[in-house]
């Protein structure tokens, strides 16, 4: 089995044929999108159409990484209009 950053695990070839290849085509193809990569994303499409992956399981993969990017960003945006931290000396709660 291969893990993924220790939370996953992806079947190997010798287990499932073509299983372990399916799934990590459609990881690849989400990871790209997440990212905005699309010379990975036309590359990972094309891997998938070849392997003849059901066009459900590539939108499927698709649109979860558009919901996790979507999210990051969010959190990313909130973040940014607070604008820069304010040092301790500046809120009075310092004493040096």
């Amino acid at each position: 089995m291969n893990t993924i950053l220790g939370v996953a695990t992806l079947p190997t070839e010798s287990c499932c044929p073509n299983g372990g290849t399916r799934t990590k085509e459609l990881v690849q193809i989400a990871t790209a999108v997440a990212v905005n990569c699309v010379f990975n994303l036309e590359k990972h499409l094309k891997a998938a159409s070849n392997l003849a992956l059901p066009e459900d399981d590539v939108t499927e993969s698709i649109e979860v990484a558009q919901r996790v990017r979507a999210e990051a960003n969010s959190i990313v945006d909130r973040r940014a209009r607070m604008g820069m931290p304010q040092s301790c000396c500046a809120s009075g709660e310092c004493a040096c």
